[in-house]
């Protein structure tokens, strides 16, 4: 094998030189990436410590004497991190306060456009970075070679790198992306450290959260021992001298809870409440929903003099909100002035938030109370309603009685209408005068001249509040409402498909009585009588149904039975029809010819059978209804005694 020339043994020891720079270069990034998220890591909640760390390993990377990490909040500038001279010497030379985020300077540049700016000698400047302020200060403290970077966060610029170099050498393509890589890793940097902290913070509050909810599961039925552990888990925390609960109930503060200090002090905010809503000057500074601070009590004449015999120099307080009204406040205080810090107004507003839920969950407790009563009724009125599927007097019967108990009414009435007429059907509690003054007016018909009347034409409830402030009230139904003895009622109609069929009075002895809850259970109790009537009405229409079926397959049989002889036939339709339809007599006539012949009819009486046998055949001309029979028509007299279209034969 020929041995190699002198000048490839040259070009070879060159490139291998060249490529083993490269590795140890690339070895050498790697190592500070490495470096730089290890310390990202380490202090997770310590982002001043992972920003410094990359100034100096960006330093020692890029053979750079100085590097500064500029951090901008909200158009102004924030925090920053230098290492070396220059960047020290630029920023004593131009304060941050003479050059402004998006101006024309290199951070602010950097920043506002997005964009990394290189600036590979600052003795030979681009036009459009020339009246850069800071540029020939950094030259004068040696910087030769330059780089700007951003801090993107999302799709936003937060701050910037930059990298002095004190000798002419531009930033190669790979260390102008690895820049990039080191700004990513502050931005990284800062992000762990607010996320580390904020998660530190919530764990704090949701312990406190959990510590109250846990009394809020223990105590369903009664809000103050959540008052007591709000005030004193929020004076614990925040550091509070006193913290105190105050409620806002019809008008009034009331002091629901408060961590004691001494017996005078105590004696002196007791005695301050309840009292007049508008006597309570806090409320006005929480109004809006917001919670407020008093840094210094002696500067607030309101608190003054409380403070002073309480013992404390700033206030916090926090709104207890329900639908976007202050119910309560919570305030919390302490013997220094200053103002609280955001996660202790944050906490605090986490411990109303959970005051109020505690009062919900004591209103819902008691209003699942209520309705676990208003269930019990309505299985009641359910079993009721299974139990009579052909009659529906019962579940009338039940409804109002319970309407009556439940409501805490004196007394009530159901009624039925059908065919224009409204009837009283069932009533519960009614004197005896007031009975007999119902029953003096009902049956009626739908007319606006009662309250029930208008009920079935509006299909609409009717709610009295006081007959004695409503000179609108038909004559007859205050002629009933006094002798019932009651002053304030509900109607409620029953209503089927939209119609009306029936409706359920209510009626108190006191103006105003009801409440809303009461008024939809009487709506439920409504419903439930339509239920109960259209289960009646269904019921017997299946089983007049299953009759009719019933006769149509014994017809049938009686026909496959007599398949040469039709009067078997005949006889069985005459039974079958005066039995279901509820008739007299039923016969079957047969048209031979011109003439009528009896096919078969049922008995009546001896007298009356002979009649009708000796009366056919005749001929049809004698009977024009039967013609009109004959020619498909059917034909219905409802009395007999006064059509005129029937003959004597057929009265007879």
């Amino acid at each position: 094998m020929a041995a190699l020339s002198a000048d490839v043994l040259a070009d070879l020891e060159r490139e291998n030189a060249r490529l083993s720079a490269e590795l140890r270069a690339l070895r050498d990034r790697q190592a500070g990436s490495a470096e730089i998220l290890h310390t990202i890591a380490s202090a997770p909640g310590d982002a001043a410590r992972s920003l410094q760390h990359i100034a100096e390993t960006s330093a020692r990377l890029f053979g750079a004497p100085s590097v500064s990490i500029q951090l901008a909040h909200d158009g102004e500038w924030g925090e920053a991190y230098r290492f070396g001279d220059s960047a020290r010497s630029i920023r004593s030379a131009i304060p941050l306060a003479e050059i402004r985020v998006g101006g024309r300077n290199m951070p602010g540049t950097v920043i506002s456009e997005n964009r990394q700016i290189h600036i590979p000698d600052l003795d030979h400047l681009d036009p459009s970075l020339a009246d850069f302020p800071g540029l020939p200060h950094a030259r004068a403290a040696g910087t030769r070679t330059m780089c700007g970077t951003p801090l993107r966060r999302g799709q936003k610029a937060i701050g910037v790198l930059i990298v002095y170099r004190d000798q002419l050498l531009p930033f190669t393509r790979e260390e102008l992306g690895l820049q990039q890589s080191f700004a990513d890793q502050a931005v990284i940097a800062i992000e762990n450290a607010r996320l580390f902290n904020e998660t530190q913070e919530a764990l704090e509050r949701q312990t406190a959260s959990a510590d109250i909810l846990r009394v809020i599961a223990s105590s369903p039925s009664d809000a103050q021992p959540v008052f007591e552990a709000i005030a004193t888990t929020s004076n614990r925390l925040i550091g509070g001298v006193v913290t105190a609960v105050f409620r806002f109930v019809d008008g009034v503060t009331h002091l629901a809870a408060f961590t004691p200090t001494t017996p005078i002090a105590d004696e002196v905010l007791s005695a301050s409440f309840p009292r007049p809503v508008g006597e309570f000057s806090p409320l006005e500074w929480v109004r809006n929903g917001e919670a407020a601070q008093v840094a210094d009590t002696e500067n607030s004449p309101e608190v003054r003099d409380i403070a002073r015999a309480r013992g404390y120099r700033s206030l916090l307080l926090s709104p207890l909100m329900s639908k976007e009204k202050p119910i309560g406040v919570i305030s919390v205080t302490r013997a220094k002035p200053g103002t609280f810090a955001d996660h202790d107004v944050q906490l605090l507003k986490t411990f109303a938030d959970q005051a109020v839920i505690a009062i919900e969950n004591v209103r819902l407790f008691n209003e699942t109370q209520e309705a676990l009563e208003r269930q019990t009724a309505t299985a009641d009125i359910l079993k009721v309603i299974a139990s009579s599927p052909t009659d529906v007097q019962p579940v009338f019967d039940v409804i109002v009685e319970r309407a009556v108990r439940l409501c805490g009414a004196r007394m009530g009435r159901v009624y039925r209408f059908g065919g224009d007429v409204i009837q009283m059907v069932a009533g519960h509690g009614l004197s005896v005068p007031g009975r007999d003054k119902v029953q003096q007016v009902f049956p009626r018909a739908a007319n606006d001249d009662t309250i029930v009347g208008q009920v079935m034409l509006s299909r609409r409830p009717y709610i009295l509040a006081d007959i004695r402030d409503e000179p609108s009230v038909p004559a007859l139904s205050r002629q009933m409402i006094e002798a019932l003895g009651t002053r304030s009622q509900v109607t409620m109609p029953m209503l089927l498909a939209g119609e009306p069929i029936g409706a359920i009075t209510v009626g108190w002895a006191e103006p105003r009585a009801y409440k809303d809850q009461q008024i939809t259970l009487l709506q439920t109790f409504a419903d439930q009588a339509v239920i109960a009537i259209e289960n009646v009405r269904l019921f017997n229409d299946t089983r007049e149904a299953l009759e009719r079926q019933t006769a149509t397959a014994d017809i049938l049989n009686v026909i496959a039975s007599s398949p040469s002889d039709v009067q078997p036939v005949f006889k069985a339709i005459a039974t079958s029809a005066n039995k279901l339809i509820g008739g007299y007599s039923t016969a079957v006539l047969r048209f031979v010819g011109d003439e009528v012949h009896v096919a078969a009819f049922t008995p009546t009486n001896p007298t009356a059978d002979d009649a009708l046998k000796t009366s056919f055949p005749r001929p049809l001309a004698d009977f024009p209804a039967f013609i009109l029979v004959r020619d498909g028509q059917t034909v219905e007299f409802t009395d007999t005694e006064s059509e005129d279209v029937p003959p004597s034969q057929t009265r007879q």
